[in-house]
């Protein structure tokens, strides 16, 4: 009896009824590497698909156990941290690495303003505030060039011309 010898036979992986072979150490069976499901809650089942044998929490993120390897938790990624919604993993691009947010359409994931983002219109040149220029007259204003508007060449007063 491996129990009187001070050997727990559920903690070592072997089975004094199989004459100390388990049945289960295939690599499959948390018994046989030293894991107590009954410890973490859990049946033998599922250990393996159990995202809290993952360091996981199966009920904080609303997830099953089924779900653990198509889970973008998983993956590093947490859709709800991301404002997606769970539910819509099959076709959530952030569980596949082409996450919307990094792809440079949502610059405000990137805590940038999005008038100062990389592929805003507004960085284009067709927004002179994005610039710092003058908003009225983009291009066609002096005073975007520092120049003074009455001495610009194109007003005749300015250039003492009456």
């Amino acid at each position: 009896d491996p129990k009187a010898l001070g050997k727990d036979p559920f903690r070592s992986g072997k089975d004094p009824l199989a004459l100390g072979k388990d049945p289960f150490r295939s690599g499959k069976d948390p018994l046989a590497l030293g894991k107590d499901p009954v410890a973490l809650g859990k049946d033998l089942m599922t250990f393996w698909k159990d995202p809290v044998a993952l360091g996981k929490d199966l009920v904080a993120f609303g997830k099953g156990s089924h779900d653990i390897w198509k889970d973008p938790l998983v993956l590093g990624k947490d859709p709800l941290a991301l404002g997606k919604e769970p539910m819509a993993f099959g076709q959530d691009p952030i569980a596949f690495g082409k996450d919307p947010f990094e792809s440079g359409k949502d610059p405000v994931a990137f805590g940038k303003d999005p008038v100062a983002f990389g592929k805003d219109p507004f960085r284009s040149g067709k927004d002179p505030l994005a610039l710092v220029r003058n908003p009225m007259a983009f291009a066609k204003d002096p005073l975007t060039l520092g120049k003074d508007p009455l001495a610009f060449g194109k007003d005749p007063t300015a250039l003492g011309k009456d």
